[in-house]
């Protein structure tokens, strides 16, 4: 870190009072020495507003639904992801799949696929809403750059 001493003295300082005797020193931090190594010299959150991020999330939903109305139910989540400012890039139903081990007493299931970049309280928030649908039967959500 980078420290700047100012004489207990100077006006500057701002814990220079009448009656202090004592000396003190006043440390002035220079906030980007605080960042690590990698982040110094990039925008702050606050300079960039929000935190887009890019994420991929699978669902398995229930085999009883008709493909065609796959899309537009898929829609109707995704429509969470827009109001609050993300995009979805692409949605890819991969249709009826049989699935590996049973989930709900079910052998199959209707995989689709949505990359989409928005906030992670966002991701949070349509995670929460597809769990709570009794349609839905698995959902995996993943960054893809960590994996």
């Amino acid at each position: 870190m980078r420290y700047s001493y100012l004489s207990p003295h100077s006006p500057e300082c701002p814990a220079l009072t009448a009656r202090t005797t004592l000396l003190r020193i006043c440390l002035r931090v220079d906030a980007k020495t605080l960042l690590p190594r990698k982040l110094r010299g990039r925008f702050s959150p606050e300079e960039v507003g929000l935190h887009v991020r890019h994420y991929e999330m699978m669902v398995i939903l229930d085999p009883e639904l008709e493909e065609r109305t796959v899309a537009p139910s898929l829609d109707q989540f995704l429509s969470i992801v827009k109001t609050d400012g993300g995009t979805v890039d692409k949605v890819d139903i991969w249709g009826r799949r049989r699935l590996t081990y049973e989930i709900n007493k079910r052998t199959d299931g209707i995989y689709a696929v949505v990359d989409l970049q928005c906030t992670p309280e966002t991701v949070a928030e349509l995670d929460r809403q597809l769990n709570i649908n009794e349609s839905v039967m698995r959902t995996k959500v993943i960054r893809p750059e960590i994996r």
